[in-house]
């Protein structure tokens, strides 16, 4: 949010940024002008946050535009580059800056600091790159710089940091080490070992974790966050459940306790439960997209700092979206079941099935939902394609078109289709042993409901509801494998 509706201001967003990626317990932190679009009080506040970091034992890299002096006090060291690239100075700052004035006012044709001025704007109109002439003259700072016992004092100490390693023609196995011959090329033990998921597979005992947490802790974590987001969401997921009862009441209102004499009356009854399904599944799909869409941006910047395994990350995500499934299904079938007049005959069997396959399939179209918004680049691009599935899903489910009358070269989509297994289901179990007497049109004999059903959809049958719900199980673990994937390897930010 923001802080017109209610939300974060910008310092806050900042700090919250900032803590993000300590969450993650790096060794030094880069931070890219913390205190830009910020007030000086904001700022001020931001810069006392990053000195406690720095205060319990973290490095910290800043890059810092037209800082105050209070600000530029806050520093301990400075790397001032030139433009180019080209290093002016780079060592500690001292007690208000005092080394850094000294070096520069120690430069020849350099004018000393002014009383009271900003050493940063200073040090910036020496170089140049103030708002200002230059205030050195013509001196070139970077020939300087190389030149100075500064600059030596840096290199002694880079180079006992990083020793040059002794060249060796033999792979010692033992440590890992392989030199080259020309001696330039040194490949650690840490490159040479394999892993495995999260373990270390060298020979030691010892687990070597790519993140700070273990898979349970992460996955105990984000079960509660996804939980809290969830119920935090009264826009998504009350919505749902309210549009989800008023679906029900109005369609079922519109075939309320119908009698079903004739082979239409039948084909109505269907239909119903055709469009019904169709609609609760476009409604989930389209509702789910806004808050993954909002969830992404966060995402990169946890997995930009490796807070946690992305499939414990869709796990929990699958996990709390299940007791908000049930509920939405059960608000829209509890009404329709019983309004419509599907309560004939065994109707606790009944009454399972029409829920059972409501449920898989509002579940199969909220992860769809899922898949578009973690692929897609914006939501232009979900709605757009979002909109084209629902199209193609209604045309191939076996309702508008019967199965045995697709040409041969579209019959593919409709097993691809996973409003055919729904529809199917439902068919055949709601009309299962219906012995409803309906009259043909045109013939104007009489049979049961169940054997003009199984007589006018020929490829429908009983016997394949296990196969229906084990089809629409299938769907849901691709389009959970396929989310896995796009949120692994999918990047559409601009970090």
């Amino acid at each position: 949010g923001s802080a017109i509706s209610g939300g974060m201001s910008f310092e806050q967003k900042k700090r919250l940024s900032i803590a993000v990626e300590l969450a993650a317990n790096p060794a030094i932190l880069f931070l890219d002008e913390p205190t830009t679009g910020l007030d000086s009080r904001s700022a001020q506040i931001i810069m006392r946050s990053i000195q406690r970091v720095a205060a319990s034992g973290r490095s910290i890299v800043c890059t810092i535009h037209q800082p105050s002096a209070v600000i530029f006090d806050a520093f301990d060291s400075l790397l001032l580059l030139k433009r180019g690239g080209q290093t002016v100075f780079f060592g500690e700052l001292g007690h208000h800056s005092a080394h850094l004035i000294e070096y520069f006012e120690s430069i020849p044709g350099v004018a000393p600091k002014p009383p009271a001025s900003n050493p940063a704007t200073w040090m910036l109109e020496v170089i140049g790159a103030g708002t200002g002439p230059s205030a050195g003259g013509t001196m070139d700072f970077h020939a300087f710089y190389n030149q100075s016992a500064l600059c030596g004092i840096n290199t002694t100490h880079v180079k006992a940091l990083c020793p040059t390693p002794e060249p060796d023609i033999e792979d010692d196995i033992e440590t890992g080490v392989n030199v080259a011959d020309s001696g330039d090329v040194l490949i650690d033990n840490f490159s040479t070992h394999a892993n495995l998921g999260n373990y270390d597979i060298t020979g030691t005992t010892e687990p070597v974790y790519k993140y700070n947490a273990t898979y349970s802790a992460q996955f105990k974590l984000l079960i509660n966050r996804f939980h809290l987001a969830y119920w935090r969401s009264p826009t998504y997921n009350f919505v749902r459940v309210v549009v989800s009862s008023l679906i029900a009441l109005i369609f079922a209102s519109t075939y309320a306790q119908q009698k079903y004499t004739t082979d239409v009356d039948v084909i109505a009854r269907v239909a119903v439960v055709y469009i019904s399904a169709m609609f609760m599944g476009v409604v989930n799909m389209k509702s789910v997209q806004p808050v993954i869409l909002e969830e992404r941006p966060a995402f990169y910047r946890e997995q930009f700092s490796k807070l946690y395994d992305v499939k414990l990350y869709v796990l929990a995500a699958t996990l709390v979206e299940i007791p908000y499934l049930i509920v939405t299904s059960l608000c829209f079938v509890v009404p329709f079941f019983f309004i419509v007049g599907f309560d004939q005959g065994d109707v606790t069997v009944k009454f399972f099935w029409y829920w059972l396959y409501s449920a898989l399939y509002m579940s199969v179209m909220v992860f769809l939902g899922h898949f578009l918004s973690s692929s897609m680049k914006d939501a232009a691009a979900v709605d757009v394609l979002g909109g084209m599935l629902s199209t193609v899903i209604s045309l191939f489910g076996g309702f508008l078109i019967r199965p045995e009358l697709f040409p041969d070269f579209w019959i593919f989509m409709y097993w691809l289709d996973p409003l055919h297994y729904v529809i199917e289901g439902l068919a055949v179990t709601q009309f299962n042993r219906d012995h409803t007497l309906v009259t043909l049109t045109g013939s104007g004999q009489v049979v049961t409901a169940h054997t003009y059903m199984h007589s006018f959809y020929t490829e429908w049958r009983y016997a394949h509801r296990g196969y229906d719900v084990m089809a629409l199980c299938l769907f849901i673990i691709v389009l959970r494998v396929g989310t896995y994937f796009s949120l692994k390897y999918v990047r559409h930010d601009k970090r």
